[in-house]
């Protein structure tokens, strides 16, 4: 979709504009440099060991 490089806020906004429902990441720091209740997404955050 050329959305190679987006930054987080950017690419949670191109999601939720293009009718993503979810958005599935690695970053645990997402929520603190993020207002994610401004998006009307799903943020589902991996915790992996």
């Amino acid at each position: 979709m050329g959305w190679l490089g987006k930054k987080n806020g950017e690419l949670l906004g191109l999601l939720t504009l293009n009718g993503f429902g979810c958005f599935v990441t690695i970053d645990k720091n997402l929520k603190y440099q993020q207002n994610l209740s401004k998006f009307d997404i799903i943020v589902v955050i991996l915790n992996g060991f």
